[in-house]
């Protein structure tokens, strides 16, 4: 029921984008841009990281780049003996994208994306483990709580709309939506995974994408075709 619910957000959102630049398109003068932007993404501050997109956009396209960088070092242990803590992460990473700009004013900029990325991360982490030993001649396990460390490598791609909006000429808000997908390759003590869920790092599966940037744009000379 939750899927459902996030499903049709999402799906409104979309939709609500799609109707605004389809209305900038038809309601406003279209301009030609060649210009430099620099955004950054809030959210991925809640999950201990930064990223920033740079991108140029030049007429009715537009090419940029996404680095990632990820870090967390704390002290902390698992509440049950399911869990895992992860005490410490390393990681970065780097993003392509194409956007097809569908309506461009002096304003607002509606467009259609394509995105790439990969992402790398180093991980120290406490779950608790069975551990074997010697007891006599025989070998018994005790279940312990055993600090394991290993890395994870990320691929994602994605599809999105958005609109851009300038404020004062210069500053970039900029909310998008869409939809992706998510690969991801542990390398951890015994296969296990236990950054899986939707919200890990480990993740793999379908992803459902919402967000905003925040920046700030420089316009050059006329658009070169």
């Amino acid at each position: 029921m939750k899927k459902f619910l996030l499903i049709i957000v999402f799906f409104s959102l979309g939709i609500g984008l799609y109707a605004q630049f389809d209305f900038v398109e038809h309601t406003q003068q279209q301009v030609m841009r060649n210009e430099w932007n620099v955004t950054f993404v809030p959210h991925y501050v809640l999950f201990n990281g930064l990223r920033f997109d740079i991108e140029h956009v030049n007429s009715l396209k537009a090419w940029g780049i996404s680095p990632q960088f990820y870090y967390l070092k704390r002290t902390f242990h698992p509440v049950s003996y399911s869990d895992a803590s992860l005490n410490s992460l390393i990681g970065g990473g780097l993003g392509i994208f194409r956007k097809f700009i569908k309506s461009s004013t002096q304003k607002n900029l509606g467009y259609w994306a394509l995105g790439f990325g990969v992402n790398y991360f180093s991980v120290g982490y406490e779950q608790f483990t069975w551990v074997p030993k010697a007891f006599y001649d025989q070998t018994v396990y005790d279940y312990e709580l055993v600090k394991h460390s290993g890395t994870l490598l990320r691929f994602d791609i994605s599809a999105t709309i958005g609109l851009e909006r300038k404020l004062w000429n210069f500053l970039i808000f900029e909310p998008y939506a869409g939809v992706g997908y998510r690969y991801t390759i542990p390398f951890l003590p015994g296969g296990n995974n236990p950054f899986d869920n939707v919200l890990g790092f480990g993740y793999s599966g379908p992803l459902f994408i919402v967000g905003i940037k925040l920046g700030s744009g420089k316009s050059l000379s006329q658009p070169q075709f």
